[in-house]
């Protein structure tokens, strides 16, 4: 029975796999014609107009949405709040692993090909094992989730042209493999402004504040110096809905002052 036959409710695996949809999905192509929006729809017997309904009622638990008591729509079920705790936690700082071994899951037993969570390990190469491609379609669903809640754009400058950000660890993704797919350890970056920030010649506060090391400026020349000028002392261009945590920005920020002040060896990090 389709819903314009009758309304039912959504089941944990309907919300699991919208969740997946969110999290990949900018907010600005939240809507009924997207390709995915329609094949979620499709999967679920469902209208696009209720799928897109209820990617905003998950987006709603989205921490700084709460803060600002922003609702979305008032009709959300319990379910989304359940399914947001369970996989996201406050402040997206759960581990996408669980989540992800989730969806295939259920992907599978519904027999579901979704290609915005990526194709389940199949044939491989001969020097590759299914644990190496099952890692790196992680890793991808994790840099697409980051560049979704910044909306594939710089945090720093502003820059938005797709091919020139990239995804960054503020922990070290060899520092701490826990935090490695957790969407709250990564900010959106150009390329010099991430390995500026691996380096530790640019740092970020808790408090989202940007700061840029003497050093750095001293060695730079004209508009690239008068960039670093402009970007310090600045705060991260953020979305209203997401941030950062705080407490690994914190972490971060203590490796930058202790270089900042004793030149410390910067540790290394990977881009994504």
């Amino acid at each position: 029975m389709s819903e314009k036959q009758g309304r039912r409710n959504w089941t944990r695996e309907e919300t699991t796999l919208a969740l997946a949809l969110y999290l990949c999905t900018p907010t600005n192509k939240i809507r009924e014609n997207n390709p995915n929006v329609l094949l979620l729809a499709e999967a679920f017997n469902r209208t696009p107009t209720a799928v897109k309904m209820k990617l905003f009622n998950l987006g709603s638990h989205d921490i700084l949405l709460k803060q600002k008591n922003f609702h979305s729509l008032e009709n959300g079920s319990k379910i989304d709040e359940e399914i947001w705790n369970k996989y996201m936690g406050e402040n997206r700082t759960k581990s996408l692993e669980n989540f992800l071994d989730d969806v295939d899951g259920i992907a599978g037993s519904l027999e579901l090909n979704l290609p915005f969570i990526g194709r389940a390990p199949g044939k491989v190469g001969e020097t590759e094992t299914i644990a190496q491609v099952k890692l790196r379609r992680r890793q991808d669903f994790f840099r697409n989730t980051v560049l979704s809640m910044y909306n594939n754009r710089c945090l720093v400058t502003g820059l938005s042209l797709p091919p020139l950000i990239e995804v960054a660890h503020i922990i070290p993704w060899a520092e701490d493999a826990s935090l490695r797919l957790v969407p709250a350890n990564g900010l959106t970056l150009n390329p010099l402004i991430h390995r500026a920030y691996d380096a530790n010649y640019l740092g970020i506060d808790p408090d989202m504040n940007i700061h840029v090391c003497q050093e750095l400026m001293d060695k730079s020349q004209g508009k690239l110096q008068e960039l670093f000028e402009n970007v310090n002392g600045t705060r991260l261009l953020l979305p209203e809905n997401v941030q950062p945590a705080p407490e690994y920005l914190e972490r971060h920020y203590e490796a930058y002052l202790r270089h900042e002040h004793h030149g410390e060896v910067p540790c290394t990090n990977i881009s994504l």
